[in-house]
């Protein structure tokens, strides 16, 4: 006894102490393969949920950053929209002021145009009103010498009417009393030549009496010419009253024209002085409405710039939560790939083990038949009891339960 013998030979003299130890093996190892199975389907589990949170991360994630490319290409077209409407609107309100203010330029240039033609018909009237005062004098000195020239010529025409009717009538007189006492001696000749049947000398008073005649008409005519021109005189006098009475208006009108035109520039000074104020005020208040529209925009334009800053800050913490998300993962995973590996490179040591065993016995050794509820004996048996083909067996139903995922029977 005291003699180590093989195996087989212990086994066939006490085979009740084999089947119980075999059976505490069994039991162990069953045990062991239930906490090798509860632990794999932990893992399995929390494997499956880091996937399913990692798929919900990353789903959660890319609706994140879709909402967020989505936001950010919405406050871009926004901002590329209020971009274009403010410089529209800006180009419009421009547009819109520089044809204003053309208009009103033309039309004022147009109200100053009519006023410099005004103003330049006034300076016109206003030199004749000028030149006019500055020979009034003359003016007046020229009526007053045509007033004497004329009282003068009055007189004379007067004097002289007077003398040349005295002298007609003296001479009419005179005449009258020559004709007729021609007609008596022409009767008294006529009577001696009716009788004598006229001499020569009777024919040459007759000459004379013909001659006598025409003077008579040339004086008639003379007279006749002097009342003419006593007519034309009057005529003349009467025309230089009414120029002196037309040249007095023309004085008092250009006096009312000059007061007139001296309002009229006054107010189109002020007309002008009014407009030129309009101009400055509605420039002034472009420029405010236009650096007002700039600040709002700008203020928008800052809001949104902030909001998308935020955004931006906010895909940047995703995107980070998001690679910690996939590190975690690519760490569980290299942590199962870690566990799978050193199952294989144990069973690969079990195998050499084995073929070294099996070598150097030049025999193999089976365990007894497990039913099919992976159980035999309630007994524990540790995994460091079990022989190389043993532990080779319990790795490869662990390892292909863990593959399987199926859970242990005592998992909770």
């Amino acid at each position: 006894m005291d003699e180590k013998l093989p195996p087989s030979l212990l086994v066939e003299a006490n085979p009740d102490h084999y089947l119980n130890r075999d059976r505490e093996i069994i039991s162990k190892l069953n045990e062991r393969i239930e906490k090798m199975k509860a632990e794999n389907y932990k893992l399995q589990k929390e494997l499956k949920e880091s996937k399913e949170d990692h798929a919900r991360m990353s789903d959660y994630m890319n609706d994140g950053l879709d909402k967020k490319a989505q936001e950010i290409a919405r406050l871009e077209l926004e901002k590329a929209e209020l971009e274009e409407r403010y410089n529209r609107e800006r180009d419009q309100n421009l547009e819109d002021h520089r044809e204003k203010l053309n208009s009103i330029k033309e039309e004022k240039d147009r109200e100053i145009m009519t006023l410099n033609r005004s103003i330049k018909e006034i300076e016109i009237e206003y030199k004749k009103i000028q030149y006019f005062k500055e020979n009034k004098d003359a003016m007046e000195k020229e009526l007053d010498d045509l007033k004497k020239e004329k009282e003068e010529l009055s007189r004379k025409l007067t004097d002289q009417q007077t003398l040349s009717e005295q002298a007609y009538k003296k001479r009419e007189e005179k005449l009258m009393q020559q004709y007729a006492e021609e007609i008596r001696k022409i009767e008294i000749d006529a009577e001696s030549k009716a009788r004598n049947k006229l001499s020569l000398e009777e024919q040459d008073l007759h000459k004379d009496n013909i001659r006598l005649i025409s003077d008579m008409k040339l004086q008639r005519k003379e007279v006749e010419d002097i009342k003419n021109d006593k007519k034309k005189i009057l005529e003349e006098n009467r025309k230089l009253r009414q120029e002196l009475e037309i040249s007095q208006a023309q004085v008092k009108d250009c006096a009312t024209k000059q007061s007139e035109m001296q309002k009229t520039i006054k107010m189109v000074k002020e007309k002008i002085r009014n407009t030129e104020n309009e101009m400055s005020q509605m420039s002034s208040d472009f420029e405010k409405e236009k650096e007002m529209f700039i600040n709002k925009f700008n203020a928008q334009f800052q809001d949104k710039e902030a909001e998308l800053k935020n955004l931006k800050e906010q895909v940047k913490i995703r995107s980070k939560e998001l690679k910690s998300m996939k590190a975690l993962a690519q760490m569980i995973l290299d942590q199962r790939s870690d566990v799978e590996q050193f199952f294989l490179e144990s069973l690969e040591q079990i195998k050499e083990e084995v073929q070294k065993r099996i070598i150097a016995e030049g025999k193999t050794k089976k365990l007894p038949l497990i039913n099919q509820k992976g159980k035999v004996y309630s007994d524990k048996v540790e995994l460091s009891d079990l022989d190389w083909e043993d532990r080779e067996r319990v790795l490869r139903l662990l390892f292909s339960k863990m593959n399987m995922g199926v859970p242990p029977t005592n998992w909770r």
